[in-house]
């Protein structure tokens, strides 16, 4: 937009993330899976009081199972931070949504 001010470090850290994500080594269909596994009897249990969490242990164990190498899962934490999602939890409710906008773009 014309007369909007961009600050430096915020911007580059947007790039920095966005390009983080068109490279990440985990396709679509993969997070497709990785979503419906986090979602099912694999992953987080959901009920009405709320969802059991463990960290990252669910999604790490669902990544490992889908051979998705330590560097990548790496990043993937890394951008799902930058997402909102300090937890499995927080990975299914807070990045979903935003992954999901990027399986539209790539």
């Amino acid at each position: 937009k014309i007369g909007q001010w961009l600050c430096i470090d915020c911007n580059s850290e947007r790039i920095y993330f966005e390009n983080l994500r068109a490279n990440l080594e985990i396709n679509n269909e993969e997070l497709s899976v990785f979503f419906d596994k986090m979602i099912n009897n694999d992953g987080i249990s959901l009920s009405r009081e709320g969802a059991k969490c463990n960290g990252f242990t669910i999604s790490a164990k669902i990544l490992n199972q889908m051979n998705i190498s330590n560097e990548t899962q790496e990043k993937f934490y890394e951008l799902c931070k930058y997402y909102g999602g300090y937890c499995d939890c927080e990975i299914v409710f807070n990045t979903k949504p935003l992954f999901r906008f990027w399986t539209l773009l790539f």
